[in-house]
């Protein structure tokens, strides 16, 4: 939901902020090659690190990409946004699968996503349709940017008051 409702919509956010079509989209993709190198980093860090706390650190990174967005006005500033929004926002990612295991072990993660996934794409699909929703509703997209980064504060809390993994539940 978060992660679509700004990927769809960066391009048209930057434009808005006065940013040339070309540098939107240079943004845009320092921000998708940033997420391969926040990937990798997460599954190293996830060997070795407590991945609830590491977890909420990626989090808190990518709550921080956004509110630098909601302040982008040039482009050095738009690539800042790029690297730490994306960075964290493809460790995030990697951090969901690697808990799943954690907490539930590998014996019900096929059972588990095959639960998740209908309802994270539903969540892919809503988010740019929200995004566009209050844009057009109000002419900007910093009420939907705020609701973002409040949601991230949630998963935060989410997180930390997640129960520990009592045993591994491996096959």
């Amino acid at each position: 939901f978060i992660g679509t409702g700004i990927n769809f919509n960066l391009t048209p956010y930057l434009t808005d902020k006065g940013f040339a079509a070309t540098d939107a989209v240079t943004i845009l993709m320092v921000w998708s090659f940033s997420g391969i190198a926040g990937s990798l980093t997460a599954g190293i860090l996830a060997e070795k690190l407590k991945n609830q706390f590491l977890s909420i650190g990626f989090y808190i990174g990518v709550a921080s990409g956004i509110a630098i967005l909601l302040t982008v006005r040039d482009m050095p500033t738009g690539i800042i946004f790029a690297v730490i929004h994306g960075s964290f926002f493809g460790a995030a990612l990697i951090m969901q699968h690697i808990m799943l295991a954690n907490y539930f072990g590998s014996a019900w993660i096929a059972t588990i996503r095959g639960v998740l996934v209908p309802w994270q794409l539903l969540g892919n699909a809503l988010g740019p349709l929200a995004a566009t929703l209050v844009f057009d509703t109000t002419g900007s997209y910093e009420a939907i940017l705020f609701t973002y980064l409040l949601l991230h504060i949630i998963i935060c809390i989410a997180i930390f008051n997640a129960p520990r993994p009592t045993k591994n539940l491996t096959i």
